[in-house]
């Protein structure tokens, strides 16, 4: 870069200088990448920008992007009867609990046999998804490490790799009862042989920063992986692994690269897709392609007949060699999956405020939609999966969860009356949230998938969406409220099982089984009083638009009645539903969520009823929180399932319990 005041160059270690500068003037302490031990207890932990960047976040607003698709929920816990009810059990959130890890201690390697196991175990399994690592290096260590008649000249390196592959190969072993030790005694084990020149090893440093943060994914490790990952990426561009290399490189060499920069490239996505925070560099600046979508086998056999990787794999594709199923092949489909997110995320970080902005939003959503789509249908079919990742069952929860984090994403920009979104919108937002509940809670009964924090969270926010369709929908059928409810118990079901493992996740759990359990309170309120009703009064009449007449609040109008904003209502309903393969106008012959899920149910229902109905205390109050809260909202859940594990403590710290 150039300072166009004089023209002097500057370079990046310069600015990164000068922003380490800036924050340590602003808080008084000194930064380190250095490993030291964590507050908790004893055990390493990678500080690289961590505690700096949560005493910053604790004393001054984060730079939130708008549109994170979390903060309309906040609706969800302003009945102040709810909140009078529960004040105890919200402030419990102020209050951190234990962390199992803590009281684990280090492993010792186990036998060879056992440790085959757990090798094999990580290369069928983590190594599908994150192939940050040769399969034939991981193979040479364990013969190094396990099979040496000379254990006593392996390198700190070899044990610190060894013990942190052992950690993340026995997650599911151990949770299955098919390993007697705990997988973070591995981890403290791996902390024990780390040195911090590790971190000047080029690539190496790289992998080993990218295998602690995978195993931060399963167990609470005092550091935040999107800051793990933040120093990855800023590594990758150190190395200038975002472009071509300038000298010729084996091409196996070459495609390990693309596979370490295209690796830290999905985890930046989603972690911070999830906390609504920058991307670590943006997609115009990657001046690099995919890595070949080949087995390594294949790499190594065409590095005499090709000149470099792209040429390769052009004419690996040309071959159609590439629609077979390999080693790369989910891989693929999560880096694919990842580019839909990152335009997603830049699209709804820039959105207009004028009313134009509607139309906008509406055509990103259905392009967008349109875009997972295709990627559902271009997932790989692996005859003999090996694992979670080459199922079916696992694209379609990714398919699912993506189109919830979507369309919550509009529902945060949409123009909303009285606090209520486009009844289009709550449809898609019901239907996603109930089959991501649905598919992640069949996977977990049936064993298939374990627990993680970055799990809960989404089953969490999934079921804050369910409650929140069905409690402000303008026309909820008693069938499809209480087909809710019940995807409300086998989500709360599910949480309290995760809730028993992870025990900080339990006040989690706790607030979501009080808001579930309000919900069908007044769910039960409403239909003994409508009973009643119905004795002494005839129903009210709909017109076929789906409109009512009366003295109904604006609230409970269809939505249909509603302009989606205030310059040309009709016309932008006409938009939408004209849109080009228009996910939106499928639904539009039905006048609302429930009957769009249960044709021909026209029984009105409101879980909330009317101020008639119901008295005034029992209506659900549409107005928002402050901004402060909102953030809490959304960050509080992020950081939990993804950044700082400790900050999700003050989620509701923006609440007046005693309001």
């Amino acid at each position: 870069m150039v300072n166009p005041g004089d023209n002097a160059q500057i370079t990046r270690e310069d600015v990164y200088k000068l922003e380490q500068r800036e924050k340590e003037l602003r808080i008084g302490s000194h930064i380190s990448y250095e490993l030291t031990p964590s507050s908790s207890g004893d055990h390493p932990t990678v500080a690289s920008l961590a505690e700096t960047e949560n005493l910053s976040r604790s004393t001054e607003k984060p730079p939130v992007v708008e549109g994170g698709g979390l903060s309309f929920l906040s609706v969800l816990f302003t009945d102040s009867k709810w909140r009078d009810n529960n004040a105890d059990l919200l402030q419990s959130f102020g209050h951190g609990t234990q962390i199992v890890e803590t009281a684990v201690k280090s492993n010792s390697l186990p036998p060879s046999q056992e440790a085959r196991v757990i090798f094999d175990k990580y290369l069928d399994g983590s190594h599908v998804q994150n192939p940050f690592l040769l399969r034939k290096s991981v193979q040479q260590l364990y013969t190094r490490v396990f099979l040496s008649q000379a254990p006593q000249n392996n390198t700190r390196h070899d044990m610190f790799r060894t013990f942190m592959i052992l950690a993340i190969g026995s997650v599911t072993l151990h949770r299955t009862g098919n390993h007697p030790f705990h997988p973070f005694g591995y981890y403290v084990s791996a902390m024990q042989h780390f040195d911090s020149n590790f971190l000047t090893n080029g690539l190496s440093s790289i992998q080993d920063l990218l295998l602690i943060g995978r195993f931060g994914i399963y167990h609470h490790i005092g550091t935040s992986i999107w800051d793990i990952t933040q120093l990855c990426m800023r590594m990758c561009i150190e190395h200038g692994l975002h472009r071509l290399p300038n000298t010729k490189i084996p091409l196996l060499h070459e495609q390990l690269q693309r596979r370490i920069f295209w690796e830290c490239y999905m985890i930046d996505r989603y972690s911070s897709g999830t906390l609504d925070r920058p991307m670590a560099i943006a997609d115009r600046d990657i001046r690099i392609g995919f890595p070949a979508n080949a087995d390594d086998e294949e790499v190594v056999a065409a590095q005499d007949i090709f000149p470099d990787l792209d040429s390769f794999s052009t004419a690996h594709v040309a071959g159609h060699l590439a629609m077979r199923t390999n080693e790369m092949s989910v891989f693929f489909v999560v880096l694919r999956l990842r580019q839909i997110t990152s335009r997603i995320h830049s699209k709804f970080s820039r959105t207009s405020e004028s009313f134009l902005a509607t139309g906008k939003i509406y055509t990103d959503l259905n392009q967008n939609l349109c875009d997972l789509e295709e990627w559902r249908k271009s997932t790989p079919v692996f005859d003999n999966p090996k694992c979670l990742y080459q199922t079916q069952e696992w694209y379609d929860l990714l398919y699912s969860g993506e189109q919830l984090i979507l369309i919550r994403k509009g529902i945060e920009l949409l123009p909303k009356r009285n606090g209520v979104p486009p009844e289009e919108i709550l449809t898609l937002c019901l239907q996603f949230a109930s089959k991501t509940i649905e598919l992640y809670s069949n996977l977990y009964r049936q064993g298939m998938i374990t627990y993680t924090r970055s799990y809960f969270q989404m089953l969490f926010t999934a079921g804050l969406s369910v409650m929140f369709c069905v409690s402000v929908g303008t026309k909820v059928t008693n069938t499809i409220s209480e087909t809710s409810l019940k995807t409300l118990s086998i989500c709360e079901e599910t949480l309290k099982n995760i809730g028993v493992k992870l025990p900080d996740a339990k006040s989690y759990v706790a607030v979501f089984a009080a808001l579930r359990g309000n919900i069908a309170k007044k769910r039960d309120r409403y239909l003994q009083r409508s009973q009643a009703t119905s004795r002494r009064s005839p129903e009210i009449p709909s017109t076929p638009s789906g409109s009512y007449h009366g003295s109904i609040p604006n609230v409970l109008l269809s939505q249909q009645q509603l302009p989606l904003n205030r310059e040309n209502g009709e016309g932008m309903r006409n938009f939408v539903a004209e849109l080009p393969n228009s996910h939106f106008a499928t639904h539009q012959a039905f006048e609302s969520v429930s009957d769009w899920v249960h044709h021909g149910d026209n029984q009105a229902f409101n879980h909330f009823g009317t101020g008639a109905e119901l008295g005034v205390d029992d209506i659900l109050p549409w107005a928002f929180l402050n901004e402060d809260t909102l953030w809490n909202m959304e960050a509080g859940l992020g950081d939990y399932a993804y950044g700082n594990p400790n900050s999700h403590m003050n989620l509701f710290d923006g609440f007046d319990f005693h309001h």
